[in-house]
């Protein structure tokens, strides 16, 4: 059975495991969704509490989501919605496939959506490194629900790389 997520259906994810609210650090005034070519982002984390809490604050930004937890899924979710997929965010750590070997792949099918990898491990050099190979960016674990949006906004079409 496959553990992909898309908009509201993260909800019922993770429940209610006291995972820590977003909502405290980001306001529903922080949307920047629709700045992106397509309004949705794929969120690839192994973790069901993290994917739960970066799937809610993305969507306080603005975003729909298609959640999974594994590499293999990532790819292909980005073959089957590839057009209404705005950005990527992949954690380096994914069973099946990791996030950085499924990065290549959907870079190498041509396609430049704006990507952030994500890592809380100490392969962190040679993940940023890589990231940085492959157009994307890289933001190291444990982040705030404020980097995150940092970031993202970076990302957004006519803004300027930081």
């Amino acid at each position: 059975m496959s553990n992909q997520y898309i908009g509201d259906d993260i909800r019922h994810l993770a429940g209610n495991r006291g995972v820590p609210s977003p909502e405290c650090e980001l306001q529903s005034s922080d949307r920047i969704g629709a700045s992106f070519a397509g309004s949705s982002v794929l969120l690839a984390e192994d973790e069901d509490q993290l994917l739960y809490s970066y799937s809610l604050s993305l969507q306080i930004l603005g975003f729909q989501v298609i959640a999974v937890s594994n590499g293999k899924e990532a790819l292909e979710s980005f073959q089957n919605y590839g057009e209404a997929i705005g950005l990527l965010i992949l954690d380096v750590s994914l069973p099946l496939l990791s996030g950085l070997e499924a990065l290549k792949k959907i870079r190498m099918s041509g396609a430049k959506t704006p990507a952030i990898v994500i890592s809380g491990h100490g392969e962190s050099l040679g993940a940023k490194s890589e990231a940085k190979r492959l157009g994307a960016r890289f933001l190291g674990k444990p982040f705030g629900m404020k980097e995150m949006q940092q970031m993202v906004t970076s990302l957004a079409p006519g803004r300027q790389p930081t």
